[in-house]
């Protein structure tokens, strides 16, 4: 299926993740979506310096490239299960989803139910809109997530 590789083990969709866009992008969209188009249009400067920190993502979960094989509970219990994603668990969303979308301001476990009322097809080509968009989940004012790791005290159904 086309962009599978992008839908997390939790169910958010890799490509509106900060970390999988280059930082200086993300900076940039953030500063013009929260201060207009012509924010810093006379400092090219500061755009120049913002495109040296660009770095291009190295993966996601599904390839451990997104946090460098961190022992994420989340992704190991959804692959012992045998799960595309979590949102498919007859537990969602068990503690361990509610715990990582404690720290959110998107409601994460609202798109997981989404994902199964309209099915995984239906709801990659949603989240491809939202990239059109220029949506990320970055763009909402987050608490800092809790990611459970393996054997946390997060780390159960």
């Amino acid at each position: 299926m086309k962009n599978e590789e992008n839908i997390s083990y939790c169910g958010l969709y890799c490509k509106l993740c900060r970390f999988t866009y280059k930082p200086a992008d993300v900076l940039k969209r953030d500063l013009e979506h929260r201060h207009g188009e012509n924010f810093a249009k006379n400092a090219p400067e500061f755009w120049k310096t913002l495109s040296m920190l660009a770095i291009e993502p190295k993966g996601n979960c599904r390839t451990d490239g997104c946090n460098d094989g961190f022992p994420c509970a989340i992704r190991q219990c959804a692959k012992e299960r045998g799960m595309l994603t979590c949102p498919e668990c007859e537990l969602y969303p068990c503690t361990r989803i509610k715990t990582l979308a404690r720290g959110s301001a998107y409601n994460m476990i609202f798109d997981g139910h989404r994902m199964k009322e309209i099915g995984v097809k239906a709801w990659l080509q949603e989240q491809e809109e939202r990239v059109k968009d220029g949506f990320h989940y970055h763009m909402l004012q987050c608490e800092q997530c809790i990611v459970p790791t393996v054997g946390s005290e997060y780390d159960k159904d």
